[in-house]
């Protein structure tokens, strides 16, 4: 709109007043008339479309000329460039003529082909031939806008390959290759049509982005015509002349003078757009305070104002660090106009997390008429659009400062309240909550470092806030990216770390630091890092008096990187003996602090974990009497810590997962009912007035796992009841920001134990559905989704893949067991404690599947070979000196296996005899089990088969 008479558009006058003499406006319709394409360009502010709106575009209109306004959209949701240009045509022309052929033109066809069908041509009323004029406005937007993302790069390619055929005069490759196999389609058109002209505008800032099109489009190159900034006396005219009586001339040379920089008329050069901007702004000043004219007053109280707010919209959707570049190194400190390089400033930028890149926030930052750029000695240099503008970006920079100066560290510590409120709502269970207030103590504390405060009390607030995005990592089992921040959180605390002189809080910090990436190391199978990290962990607790409680603090530290340490070194093969000393250690520490501080919710929290460690000593040792006593303590401490906090989702969390250890043991030890008395103790534990993400995706697991119990003793009903509650707590954790990781983790989890269910309901309809849902899980794996740096999903993948393997054995196609079965042993190979007895069971249970497909298959040789360390496992002490009667049936299936693998009849025959031996020594609780007595079935058919009994 005008600035002064708000005018949809320009007269030929007015475009007089503001982009130069009629001699300008017959040159560009002389042009255009000439050639197919011409290239309009101009420095900053032209204001294209208004250009030709002005003065030349009536002129074409009379000499036949129907103009197309086109400024492409690139985003994905958007039609594709072809087709919003043929549209535009469409509705251009319906106002200026007809087609005489309607419907000649195809979706999807190119725009050489839409304006070259044989005999449809556009006419007037009058029969007149009309050319259609396509100007394609700001079209340096395919340069910055889209090249944004993706999509927007490859609908730029796109439509540059069709305008560049259509521009030459050239068909398509695509039109040339459908003419080579059907004559027909040549005489749709018409080669020799040349009936429409192309106006390109642009900003001659990008005129080196256009010449980079040339090779596809020469005609680029030869028909170029240039829009210099008008003088004083134009811009004087400009605001003079449509303005009336609105301003006097006084007046009207006051508002170029000031918008030139001050400068004499006679050596101005304006910018039209800025020319525009305080032209507009002082009407509505007028306007607001009731005068009917713009008087001298009105202007001096209104320039920085216009200014002003024209800076602060022109980045009202920028970070605030973007300001700052602009603040600090586009303005010398004096508050004169810097100039450098585009490269800088787009470096700068993304430093600045611009929006929505550096690239594309750099454009419209050009295309806002706040900034300009310019080519000086071939390098591309960034500035202020004028000097008028240095005294508003002055002043905003001073108040900065001061503003920066004087809140630095009420931010710092509003970041860090909300940092520890969120650790209050995540003990409660109020996990969305304490998201928002940790991503908002994040972005304060962000902002701060981004203004480059590296104070040591930042430095240390934003390693806090850090540590906790960390810990919030590894509960979503995102544990390489929790990797990657402890890793980089430790890098940024250095300065401080390395002073001569630590204060004890700061080595606490670290130790918790390295307590978190040891553990994330650890969840993501790097078991030697995790091992490195946690010792110096350890070291700095000690070093602090840990061991002697010379500081609560760092010995509730010590007693939880005890734990965490203690499992990281039996990953790496490492001391039994040192994993219980550290171990016991823990729990006695812990004991000793709660003796001083009764009731302290970290060290309770601890100890439980102490006490679980020794308890999976045990179990990695094959030990299920001594592991339930230890889990029976660590299940009194939660409860202790639920008595004094009821909503803990933590200490619930950790009560089930107790139950469920436990029943595990009585399994193992073949008291099945008692087993199934603590499954469904940890199913009752108290769920709390809001279960979070974490608490649900695990209850789903629980439960998932309690199904394939008791489909085990029959009650298959019950079974599905379980599954299908799983299900719905896996529900409730994404609703409630379950991370991609644990969601698939959970639902592969409840996948795996419903392949296991559907295996013991003997149903063969079911059984195909279940091994199509093992497909699943390993497409998961596949596709990344199932990540195997989330901690336990080798052991659960393996599982899965074995349950497939099994399946596809009792559906009589031992090759897909095999494929199944090998998939099984590769994953077993990434067990946790790799070298523990539990890990070497579970690895040998895993082989029998594939044994068996290769004995069915008549590959013995291999199947025996493959059989031999399951064998020889259960002939060592650990596995005979063992107290789990589980093992008894392991034993039982692995010499099944060599019986079918073996190739002598009576090496067949006695691995059979054992086998049942083996079987029948079980208690009678476990081999009645569903699992077991198909087992039994297939030993029994085994020692009947009559010539085997008669070798």
């Amino acid at each position: 709109e005008h600035p002064w008479l708000g005018l949809a558009s320009f007269t030929e006058q007015t475009r007089q007043y503001f982009f130069g003499r009629e001699g300008e406006i017959g040159e560009l319709t002389r042009r255009v008339q000439r050639k197919q394409l011409t290239v309009l360009f101009g420095q900053s502010g032209l204001g294209k479309t208004s250009i030709l709106n002005a003065g030349v575009v009536p002129r074409l209109r009379a000499e036949g000329y129907c103009p197309v306004y086109v400024r492409v959209d690139y985003g994905s949701s958007a039609p594709p460039p072809a087709e919003q240009i043929k549209q535009a045509v469409f509705r251009a022309t319906a106002g200026s003529g007809a087609w005489t052929r309607p419907g000649s033109a195809e979706r999807g066809e190119s725009l050489w082909e839409f304006l070259h069908h044989r005999d449809d041509e556009l006419r007037d009323a009058e029969g007149r031939s009309v050319i259609p004029l396509l100007i394609f406005d700001q079209f340096e937007e395919i340069f910055t806008l889209a090249q944004a993302d993706d999509a927007g790069r490859a609908r730029a390619t796109e439509f540059i390959a069709d305008l560049a055929d259509l521009v030459e005069n050239r068909p398509p490759r695509a039109l040339e290759a459908r003419m080579e196999a059907d004559d027909g389609v040549a005489e749709r058109f018409d080669f020799a049509r040349a009936d429409y002209r192309i106006l390109i505008a642009l900003r001659e800032d990008y005129l080196a982005h256009l010449e980079g099109l040339k090779s596809a489009m020469p005609s680029i190159t030869q028909n170029r015509m240039r829009l210099a900034r008008m003088t004083g006396e134009q811009a004087l005219d400009a605001v003079l002349k449509p303005g009336g009586s609105l301003v006097t001339a006084e007046v009207a040379e006051s508002i170029v003078r000031f918008v030139a920089g001050g400068a004499e008329l006679r050596n101005a050069e304006v910018e039209p757009s800025l020319l525009s901007l305080i032209c507009r702004e002082l009407n509505n000043a007028r306007i607001a305070q009731g005068k009917t004219t713009i008087s001298i007053d009105v202007l001096a109280g209104s320039n920085a104002t216009i200014l002003g707010e024209f800076y602060e919209r022109a980045l009202a959707d920028q970070p605030a660090a973007l300001r700052k570049v602009i603040e600090d190194a586009l303005l010398t400190d004096s508050g004169y106009r810097e100039n450098i390089a585009e490269e800088r400033v787009l470096k700068a930028f993304a430093a600045a997390a611009a929006q929505p890149d550096a690239a594309t926030a750099l454009a419209t930052l050009v295309n806002r008429r706040l900034l300009r750029i310019e080519e000086r000695l071939d390098v591309r240099r960034v500035e202020l659009t004028h000097d008028v503008l240095c005294s508003v970006v002055k002043a905003s920079r001073a108040e900065r400062l001061e503003r920066e100066a004087r809140n630095a560290s009420t931010r710092r510590n509003s970041a860090i309240a909300r940092a520890q409120y969120s650790q209050v709502l995540r003990a409660s269970g109020r996990t969305p909550e304490a998201d928002v207030y940790l991503d908002s103590a994040s972005e304060i504390i962000d902002a701060e470092v981004r203004n480059e405060d590296r104070s040591e009390a930042t430095v240390i607030a934003a390693a806090r806030i850090a540590l906790l995005k960390v810990q919030r990592f590894s509960t979503r089992a995102d544990h390489a990216s929790a990797v990657a921040l402890g890793l980089r959180v430790m890098e940024d605390l250095k300065p401080v770390l390395s002073r001569v002189k630590v204060s004890a809080p700061v080595r606490m910090l670290e130790s918790d630091i390295l307590y978190s990436l040891g553990f994330a190391q650890l969840r993501s199978y790097d078991s030697p890092a995790a091992v490195e990290s946690l010792r110096r962990a350890l070291a700095i607790t000690r070093s602090l008096g840990s061991a002697e409680l010379g500081n609560l603090a760092a010995t509730a530290d010590h007693i939880r990187i005890s734990w965490v340490l203690a499992e990281s070194i039996g990953n790496t093969s490492g001391s039994m003996a040192e994993r219980r000393a550290l171990l016991t250690e823990g729990v006695t520490l812990a004991d000793r602090l709660l003796a001083v501080r009764p009731g302290y919710r970290p060290t309770l929290r601890a100890k439980s974990s102490a006490l679980s460690g020794l308890a999976d000593l045990e179990s990695d040792s094959l030990q299920a009497r001594k592991s339930l006593r230890y889990h029976a303590a660590a299940s009194e401490v939660d409860r202790d810590a639920l008595r004094l906090d009821t909503g803990l989702g933590v200490s619930q969390n950790n009560l089930r997962v107790r139950h469920v250890l436990s029943g595990l043991q009585f399994f193992n030890l073949g008291e099945v009912a008692e087993g199934l008395r603590y499954l469904d103790r940890a199913h009752a534990v108290e769920k709390g007035e809001y279960l979070d993400a974490f608490s649900a995706s695990n209850l789903a697991a629980f439960v998932a796992f309690a199904a394939v119990f008791h489909a085990e003793i029959g009650e298959i009903a019950t079974a599905r009841s379980f599954l299908k509650e799983a299900d719905g707590y896996s529900r409730l954790a994404l609703s409630r920001g379950a991370s991609e990781s644990r969601e698939a983790i959970t639902k592969a989890i409840i996948t795996t134990q419903s392949v296991i269910v559907a295996e013991i309901s003997g149903q063969r309809s079911e059984w195909i559905a279940a091994r199509r849902a093992v497909d699943g899980i390993w497409d998961e794996q596949r596709t990344g989704r199932l990540v195997d740096s989330a901690f336990g999903s080798s052991s659960l993948i393996a599982l899965a893949l074995t349950a497939g393997a099994r399946l596809s054995l009792l559906l009589d196609d031992p090759d897909a067991a095999e494929v199944y079965a090998r998939g099984a042993s590769e994953f077993a190979e990434k067990l946790r404690i790799p070298d523990s007895a539990s890990a070497r069971w579970e690895r040998a249970s895993i082989s029998y599947p594939l044994v068996i497909a290769l004995a069915r298959q008549g590959k013995k040789a291999e199947a025996m070979s493959l059989i031999q360390p399951a064998l020889a496992f259960f002939r060592e002490p650990v596995a005979r000196e063992s107290d789990h009667q589980t093992l008894k049936g392991s034993h039982a299936e692995a010499l099944y296996a060599a019986a079918l693998a073996s190739t002598d009849s009576a090496r067949r025959r006695a691995y059979i005899l054992e086998a049942a031996q083996r079987f029948d020594s079980m208690p009678e609780a476990l081999r009645v089990l569903r699992s077991y007595a198909e087992l039994r079935a297939a030993i029994s058919r085994e020692l009947s088969n009559p010539r085997l009994a008669a070798r």
